[in-house]
């Protein structure tokens, strides 16, 4: 806990001097609106704005304040996986904590005032259920309202109580056991479509529509235009002309245009054009898999953005190699773990590379519809590194097969994405 204080600490340090930018302002607005005008902002999912809004009596919406509170909410989060870790591998759970504190994503998150850690904090709730050999109905009740909270923080996460609802309900390996496992995993899934059921019904009643969040339309409608600038050709992955002038800052039509549109409109649209080219909209949702598994760029936030000194810099080529590094490490690690894990000869095992498997499978879905980023594997990652902390010796036959596969497409994606992040800037 001290090395992930420490860390986190210099990442407030770093990030101190910066005004905030990007996702972080949008929240950060969301939130005073609702304080100071009770006003509810319905473009974003609303939970991050919920949880900024709560600390206004101590951050009175400073924004490096927010980022102390969100830092020592990650810290919650580092004792969260040690104590998910800890039944699953007694041994190797400090290790599993200590990856965390010390995984550079982890930290850039942890360092701004946006959805990623109280997402994550949701998560690691619902695994701790999850991975319990006996779980009490408050329990089951937590996990079922810390699927629909999920839903809305990030709306991409909507399938996460189906995928946890779905191990309950295959869990049951005794006669015995299949009624009461059963009725549990009705009780999260109820749960985790109630909840956004209920916000959805709110957004209805005041004339919104009968959505989560508008900018469900607006990243559907971006990612399915023709010159779609989150469009990552596994195929032909140099950038376009259009997608290098979006990343100059020259021109970003499709932007623009979504944000001037009715979101029916824009969801009228964006379907009308997967429609038209389902076959285009197919090869964009491998490009969007490839990309959720693609090396990270979040944690320059830590030196100002991107833009402040651009990624050819020393200081943003170091941070992006020690983040990739540890990204690729965890991947092989935990994408082997997972593989061992479900086909291991210890009921235990399975049932624990079950839960951890749904949780990555949960994350992924809806990130094939609209469009995808590195960022978007942030509330699984920490269930990489629990199948990675099993140390389980590597699989063998089919898992063997199955784990070398999904190696390989990522490797692919991430050569994709090199060209492309490259051609493009």
């Amino acid at each position: 806990m001290l090395v992930a204080a420490a860390a986190r600490a210099l990442g407030l340090w770093s990030v101190w001097p910066w005004a905030p930018v990007g996702d972080e302002a949008s929240y950060l607005r969301v939130a005073r609106q609702w304080v100071e005008g009770g006003l509810q902002d319905t473009f974003w999912p609303p939970l991050t704005g919920w949880w900024l809004a709560s600390l206004w009596p101590l951050t009175h919406g400073d924004a490096n304040w927010s980022r102390l509170a969100t830092a020592l909410l990650d810290l919650a989060n580092v004792a969260l996986l040690w104590s998910v870790a800890r039944p699953l591998s007694p041994r190797n759970a400090p290790w599993a904590a200590l990856a965390y504190a010390l995984y550079l994503p982890a930290i850039g998150f942890a360092c701004n005032a946006t959805s990623e850690v109280p997402s994550l904090t949701l998560v690691l709730w619902g695994l701790w259920g999850l991975t319990r050999t006996e779980r009490s109905w408050p329990t089951v009740v937590w996990m079922g309202a810390a699927a629909g909270a999920l839903t809305l923080a990030r709306s991409n996460l909507a399938l996460m109580g189906l995928a946890w609802a779905a191990v309950l309900w295959l869990g049951a390996e005794q006669a015995d056991q299949r009624g009461r496992t059963r009725a549990q995993a009705a009780v999260v899934l109820a749960l985790s479509l109630a909840v956004p059921a209920a916000w959805v019904a709110r957004n209805h009643a005041h004339g919104e529509g009968w959505v989560l969040a508008h900018n469900g339309s607006y990243n559907l409608y971006i990612g399915n235009t023709p010159d779609a600038q989150e469009d990552l050709n596994l195929l032909a992955p140099k950038a376009t002309a259009a997608q290098r002038a979006v990343r100059a800052g020259q021109t970003n039509t499709d932007a623009s245009t979504a944000l001037s549109l009715p979101p029916a409109q824009r969801q009228a649209l964006a379907l009308a054009a997967i429609e038209a080219q389902p076959l285009t909209f197919v090869r964009r949702a491998w490009g969007r898999l490839a990309r959720v598994w693609a090396p990270k760029t979040a944690q320059l936030s830590l030196v100002g953005g991107e833009g402040r000194l651009g990624v050819r810099h020393p200081t943003s080529l170091a941070l992006m190699g020690v983040a990739t590094a540890q990204w690729a490490a965890l991947i092989c690690l935990g994408v082997g773990g997972l593989a061992a894990a479900l086909t291991h000869a210890h009921p235990p095992t399975r049932r624990a590379g079950r839960a951890l498997t749904a949780t990555v499978l949960g994350a992924l879905p809806l990130c094939l519809l609209a469009i995808a980023k590195p960022r978007y594997a942030f509330p699984f990652e920490p269930a990489l590194m629990l199948a990675a902390a099993l140390a389980l010796p590597w699989p063998r036959g089919r898992a063997r097969l199955a784990a070398g596969l999904v190696l390989a497409f990522i490797a692919w994606g991430w050569l994709a994405w090199a060209l492309f992040a490259w051609s493009s800037r």
